[in-house]
């Protein structure tokens, strides 16, 4: 595994620092990589697939229950704070995308 970047670093922190049970480090920091790279690629490649990310950070309480049913019956259970996490960590890596975009479009923030 490579070494983990300042911003997956600082992702860690941020979710050790939120939920009582938090992922492992090494698990945040794939997930971070991994959503990092889906999402950038749908962006970059102008697909609409990077929308479901955006549309799973919205769910309410009751949404998020149905969707974790949904995985479960796929055979991927989670806690309600596991979700929690994989969504935080979705919502950062968009923030963190937003900021690499406008960067690269010559805007400061």
């Amino acid at each position: 595994m490579e070494k983990p970047t300042e911003t997956e670093k600082s992702t860690v922190r941020k979710i050790t620092s939120i939920f009582d049970w938090p992922l492992p480090p090494q698990e945040i920091t794939r997930v971070y990589s991994n959503f990092y790279e889906i999402i950038m690629d749908s962006i970059k490649s102008e697909t609409e697939d990077w929308h479901f990310f955006k549309d799973i950070t919205k769910l309410d309480i009751g949404q998020r229950k149905d969707y974790r049913n949904k995985l479960a019956s796929i055979g991927h259970e989670l806690r309600p704070d596991e979700l929690n996490q994989y969504i935080c960590i979705i919502m950062l890596v968009m923030i963190d995308i937003e900021k690499e975009i406008k960067k690269e479009n010559g805007k400061t923030m």
